[in-house]
């Protein structure tokens, strides 16, 4: 069984699906409110915002190509003490270097944009390219029927937790299939969703990868774990 522990933060959300394509998003940050109603017709859907937010940790150990992240270049070389590659240095373009390294993403931005119908607001959330795993973020969202952006900083783990918990208790009520056949055939993305979890409560170790001896390239990740991170009520 797996020792799991809720916590509290500052930041709040609530996720409706209400069927015919639409999804209302409550967020509260700090002591300011606001809601989304995002049309899965139009735009990106509520799993984008899953998307970017896994990206832009440095440790997903995910190669999968983003083409909304932002990265800066981790110089990297090899480590005999470590027996493994380690960022040397971060550069913005790995052009201007003079002789030729291994190569590692660093995510700092990433962008999308929720649509109402009518109207839409454009999010912009970024850090510092760094390897660091503790990190704040700053959140600009620009809505098309307001001339200026709101600005909020806010830490990582803590904006993860909302949505973990979001999700958590969405998937509860609706289920997997409900909430997708309540949004116009939008799923959650699991594996955001559980890595996301994972950073929230601290425990990025329950989604550990082992090699598989007799096949050089496949690995596993323990499926009880995984379950029981998915069920925990946050």
């Amino acid at each position: 069984m797996v020792e799991l522990e809720k916590c509290d933060c500052d930041v709040k959300m609530e996720l409706i699906p209400r069927g015919a394509g639409w999804i209302h998003v409550h967020l509260t940050i700090g002591e300011e409110s606001m809601a989304f109603v995002i049309s899965s017709a139009m735009g990106d859907r509520f799993s984008k915002l899953l998307r970017v937010m896994y990206h832009l940790h440095p440790e997903n150990n995910d190669p999968e190509f983003e083409e909304d992240i932002y990265c800066w270049e981790g110089l990297c070389e090899w480590s005999d003490s470590k027996s493994e590659y380690e960022i040397v240095k971060i550069v913005q373009r790995v052009e201007d270097e003079k002789y030729p390294y291994t190569i590692q993403e660093i995510p700092y931005k990433a962008e999308f944009c929720w649509d109402e119908e009518g109207a839409d607001c454009n999010w912009v959330i970024e850090r510092k390219p760094t390897t660091e795993t503790d990190f704040n973020i700053k959140i600009r969202l620009k809505y098309s029927d307001e001339e200026t952006e709101r600005c909020y900083e806010v830490r990582y783990k803590d904006f993860c937790y909302a949505i973990a918990k979001a999700c958590t208790e969405t998937l509860k009520k609706f289920g997997i299939l409900g909430y997708h056949h309540s949004t116009y055939e939008e799923d959650i993305p699991l594996r955001y969703f559980l890595f996301l979890k994972a950073v929230a409560l601290d425990r990025l170790d329950l989604l550990k990868l082992d090699n598989v001896e007799e096949e050089r390239f496949a690995v596993t990740s323990s499926f009880e774990k995984e379950m029981e991170l998915l069920l925990f009520d946050m």
